[in-house]
C-alpha cells in the first residue's frame, strides 16, 4: 500500500491562487513567561506583620491594665503610677 503524501488543505484548495498558499493555523508561538511577581507575597507579609505589631501592643496594654486591676482588687491604694 503507497502512502500518499500529506497536503495541507489550504495548499489544496490554493491552486492557482497565489495569496491563500499560507497555511490556515499559525505555527504555535513559544509561551513568553511572565516574570514571577511577588506583590501579593509582599502584601500578605505586610498585613501579617502588622497584625502581629497591633497584636503585640495590644497585648503589652491589655496586661499593664490587668495588673492595675489586680493592684486595686487587692485593696492597695497606690497602684497607677504616677507622672510628673
Amino acid at each position: 500500500m503507497a502512502r500518499h503524501p500529506r497536503v495541507r488543505l489550504a495548499e489544496i484548495h490554493a491552486i492557482g491562487d497565489e495569496e491563500s498558499m499560507e497555511p490556515t493555523q499559525d505555527a504555535p508561538e513559544p509561551e513568553r513567561h511572565e516574570p514571577s511577581s511577588n506583590r501579593g507575597a509582599v502584601a500578605a507579609l505586610v498585613v501579617v506583620l502588622v497584625l502581629v505589631v497591633g497584636g503585640w501592643f495590644l497585648t503589652q496594654a491589655l496586661r499593664k491594665n490587668g495588673n492595675i486591676q489586680d493592684c486595686v482588687a487587692s485593696g492597695r491604694t497606690n497602684c497607677a503610677p504616677i507622672n510628673q
